[in-house]
């Protein structure tokens, strides 16, 4: 596989992600009706009605639209910040800065891209906002505690100056709240841009901000699949931070994590660190692990652990892991660590429900001559194990043999829908496919045609 094929490998794999690991499809583009309704009446005109009735002070609305809870509302709360007046300014500040807060860190991409879709979606009322210069952002910055909620959303401006104004100001904040808008900035279209949030970057990636950026992972493990620029220098500087004495709480809490992208990164750190001696300690916690790819990746370290007692005790829980990849792995290294114990292992391997490791384990026997394979798998379709069953009837197919039809007619007369055609493979055989089909029971068309491809070979 080349360069680009592991890339776009890497691509599929964290869209799929986003998909079924990520929490951004609670970003909606576009208000709900009756905070729409609020916003209207937030941009109002004036009318006669007006003078008989007081109407909402513009303060009012901002806080029922905060009362809403949606972040779609900012796009158009942002102008107020321009045109509005000290209370309404204060207002939609604190609004918008609470909208904010409810946001995960994995949702800041999202949120960018809402930004702009406030803008290509153009209303005359955000006009304001559109049009604001690069010296504005120095009030955004006077806001007080909301200030990096403000200068944050600035940096996603569409105007390449007030960005780069707004990332300067960022800079100046060591709170960790300046840290989403400068991993999304890290990969901003215009490289003046890049470079200056990773140069901020760069400085925060160190042992006093870990906590910090340990809110942060999923957006910095973002970057690996970020297409603008290199960013392996800040993933690398990150790895070797999480792995360092001084992060070992955070990188234990990382292997506790809800996002997927995060815990696999944190576990793979840990597997290839020897903080403390804590490699025990993680492989236990990644063998529990329901993540297929975690407990691969465990596995494959347990033989830097072997052969004391207590890592044994993991080997056999990989030896009857669910993921086919886990097993084999096991196996292997029985094979490799407990030669003495190892015939067993394998002999139970010949009966494992894929077909993988039961080709693994036939030629370990067959380089050692010790084992008939025909014969065990012959005596093995009287178990009353369904699964060992089911397996030695497949191996009975595998190991390429036709003379013992009798015994499959038993077990389809006592069991007809247990297994289909496709578990007998042989090599060489004379069987015609009617036969095939009568003791299997399935009489669908593609079961007509396996047969007749079985015995053509």
């Amino acid at each position: 596989m080349n360069g680009d094929d592991t890339q776009m490998e890497k691509r599929l794999e964290f869209l799929l992600d986003i998909q079924f690991g990520l929490p951004w499809d609670r970003m909606k583009n576009r208000p709900s009706e009756p905070t729409e309704r609020l916003i209207d009446s937030l941009y109002a005109r004036k009318v006669l009605w007006d003078g008989l009735v007081k109407p909402s002070q513009p303060d009012e609305i901002i806080r029922l639209i905060q009362q809403a809870g949606e972040p779609a509302a900012i796009p158009d709360l942002l102008p107020i910040l321009i045109i509005g007046d000290k209370k309404s300014i204060l207002a939609s500040a604190q609004a918008i800065h609470h909208l904010l807060q409810a946001l995960k860190p994995a949702d800041f991409a999202r949120f960018d891209e809402l930004v702009r879709q406030g803008y290509s979606d153009w209303q005359a009322r955000r006009r304001p906002w559109y049009l604001m210069k690069p010296e504005d952002v120095t009030h955004l910055a006077g806001m007080g505690d909301t200030a990096a909620s403000l200068l944050g959303i600035a940096s996603c401006h569409t105007n390449g100056h007030v960005r780069e104004a707004a990332i300067r100001e960022l800079g100046k904040l060591e709170t960790g709240a300046e840290l989403p808008f400068l991993l999304m900035r890290v990969n901003d279209w215009v490289p003046q841009i890049r470079s200056a949030a990773r140069d901020l970057l760069m400085h925060r990636i160190r042992p006093d901000y870990v906590q910090r950026l340990a809110t942060c992972l999923s957006l910095v493990l973002r970057l690996r699949y970020a297409g603008r620029d290199d960013h392996s220098t800040i993933i690398e500087a990150l790895r070797a931070l999480v792995a360092s004495a001084e992060a070992r709480e955070v990188l234990h809490e990382g292997l506790r994590s809800q996002d997927q992208i995060v815990r696999r990164f944190c576990f793979q750190v840990a597997l290839n660190s020897s903080v403390d001696g804590d490699l025990l300690f993680v492989l236990r916690r990644a063998l529990e692990n329901s993540d297929p790819q975690v407990r691969r990746e465990a596995v494959q370290k347990l033989p830097a652990v072997l052969p004391i007692a207590e890592s044994k005790e993991l080997l056999v829980r990989a030896r009857n892991d669910g993921y086919m990849p886990v097993r084999r792995e096991a196996l292997r290294i029985f094979a490799d660590k407990y030669a003495n114990e190892a015939d067993q292992e394998f002999e139970s391997a010949l009966l494992d429900s894929n077909i993988a490791v039961r080709e693994e384990a036939r030629y370990y026997f067959q380089q050692r001559g010790t084992v008939n394979l025909l014969t065990y798998y012959s005596q093995k379709l009287n178990v009353p194990n369904n699964r060992e069953l089911c397996a030695a009837i497949a191996g009975v197919g595998e190991t390429g043999h036709a003379k013992i039809l009798i015994s499959w007619s038993i077990f389809f007369t006592m069991h007809p829908r247990r297994c289909g055609p496709q578990h007998f493979m042989p090599r060489r055989s004379l069987i015609q496919k009617h036969i095939l089909i009568r003791l299997s029971g399935d009489y669908s068309t593609r079961a007509a045609r396996l047969p007749e491809k079985l015995c053509s070979r």
